[in-house]
């Protein structure tokens, strides 16, 4: 069997049923274990002990064996349901009347944050769930919410780790996580057998088929030997089938549940492991939560993705929960230097992905001035909206008298020097080691070769002359223009 745990339903406020200690490194296994004896004399319903390595992944012996501290927990589960600050007081002052008295870093009540670093799951996980880990091939999500999958399928967590084949697969494991929940592995109904030499011919109705649908049920029929039902041959194939897969099932449950860690239960009133869900949890609860979850280094949308998944349906509507995600990032990740009090704080490259968390329909931005790019405008030019949104980050300046030039309405660059004869603009720019626009060029040449000279036309002079030749280079005093502030 595996661990019980059940949610607990809070009588009143600040009352708890089971709690967690975590101990010291230096704690003595004699010391707690004879204390933990202790409290199964004066009733304890319950008792785990659970040993947790410092890196995620390292075995055990492996932690201690490179000289790492293995981190130390006891989960006791009380007779009643007691108030916890003056329970965890008496827990502390109990263990230091022991000689050898172990260290206690804290005290806490067993909630869903705890129950799945202990490895134990989460009580208020469903199939749906599971399902969803799956389809996503979340690895992370789904050993915190089905550990033994991992021993049931152990090549959809590791690569290198391929064991004998086996029927199983991870499409298979909501399906045996709900008969672990149900705990009912041994009711089984009639394993029937149907199609037998003798029990061949028989007189029907089909059990299956009602009186509108009888005519999809036609002989002919066949009877179970052991409890006498009756079935069309298409029925008896197609539960047949439902068996044999369901036995599959029951024999991956059976498999699941072997091997599950070490607890003790009071033998005359035993009594599940009673896990508390916060309706309102303190931020350092959730950034401990995120932490264990997500790890130390990690982005800003994969953080809100972890706080959606675990406190979304705590707090309503995406204002506040952006509000909130982007508080909690901060001190997560307060060695950054990041300063964004608010959504329109965010560099819009930064803002386009934190609102794809909430809305995967939601707009690019452009990089210049943070409005929605629209699709022509992303194809035209990339992370901007349009051309001088484009050049903006950029100095601007003649190639043939250096002087610096600003983008007209359309994003072309004119200069005065455009005025010159013909036959001085037709001469290659000294650039002097800078490098003139593709669309110069290629004026320059069709000029060149059409002999413009001879025409006198004074629209075709200015449609193909006006424009100035420029080199860019990177303006390091630019701010963007989503920075500066706006009237309302």
């Amino acid at each position: 069997m595996s661990i019980p745990c059940k949610l607990f339903v809070v009588p009143k406020p600040n009352f708890v049923q089971t709690v967690v200690i975590k101990f010291a490194a230096d704690a003595s296994a004699e010391c707690l274990q004879s204390w933990a004896r202790e409290q199964g004399v004066h009733g304890a319903g319950a008792v785990a002990f659970v040993e947790i390595s410092p890196v995620p992944g390292l075995d055990i012996s492996q932690a201690r064996f490179v000289g790492l501290e293995v981190e130390f927990y006891l989960v006791l589960t009380l007779p009643e349901p007691c108030y916890f600050p003056s329970r965890a007081a008496k827990i502390k002052q109990s263990l230091l009347k022991y000689p050898m008295s172990p260290g206690v870093e804290w005290v806490k009540p067993l909630d869903r944050r705890l129950q799945r670093l202990l490895g134990w799951g989460d009580v208020c996980c469903t199939e749906a769930d599971v399902a969803k880990a799956v389809k996503e091939r979340d690895v992370g999500e789904l050993l915190a919410l089905t550990p033994w999958a991992k021993a049931l399928v152990p090549s959809f967590f590791d690569d290198a780790s391929r064991e004998e084949e086996s029927s199983v697969t991870i499409h298979d494991v909501p399906r045996v996580f709900t008969v672990l929940q149900s705990g009912m592995l041994q009711l089984e109904d009639c394993q029937h057998e149907f199609f037998t030499e003798l029990e061949f011919h028989q007189f029907g109705p089909c059990s299956r088929g009602t009186h509108e649908t009888v005519h999809t049920h036609r002989m002919p029929y066949t009877r179970c030997t052991k409890c006498r039902l009756v079935l069309c041959n298409r029925c008896a194939g197609l539960e047949q089938d439902a068996q044999r897969e369901e036995r599959n099932v029951r024999k991956w449950a059976t498999k699941a549940s072997q091997n599950p860690p070490c607890f003790w239960q009071h033998p005359q009133s035993p009594k599940p492991f009673f896990v508390f869900d916060h309706t309102k949890l303190a931020d350092s609860e959730k950034l401990l939560w995120i932490r264990h979850e997500v790890g130390e280094e990690v982005d800003l949308p994969s953080f809100a993705r972890a706080f959606l998944t675990h406190f979304g349906d705590k707090l309503h509507g995406a204002v506040p929960q952006k509000s909130k995600v982007l508080q909690l990032y901060m001190q997560y990740n307060e060695n950054a230097g990041i300063s964004w009090l608010c959504e329109r704080d965010m560099p819009p490259q930064d803002r386009e992905l934190f609102q794809k968390v909430w809305t995967a329909s939601a707009p690019n931005l452009c990089w210049e001035c943070g409005k929605a790019l629209t699709e022509s405008a992303e194809l035209a030019h990339g992370h901007y909206c349009n051309r001088a949104c484009q050049e903006a980050r950029f100095l601007v300046k003649c190639v043939r008298c250096e002087s610096a030039l600003q983008a007209d309405a359309r994003g072309y660059y004119h200069c005065g020097c455009a005025q010159a004869p013909l036959a001085e603009r037709l001469q290659p720019p000294h650039s002097g080691g800078l490098e003139c626009t593709r669309l110069d060029e290629m004026l320059r040449h069709s000029a060149i070769a059409l002999n413009f000279t001879s025409l006198r036309h004074k629209f075709v002079e200015e449609m193909f002359f006006t424009g100035a030749a420029i080199s860019r280079i990177p303006n390091p005093d630019h701010e963007p223009a989503w920075k500066r502030p706006r009237r309302s």
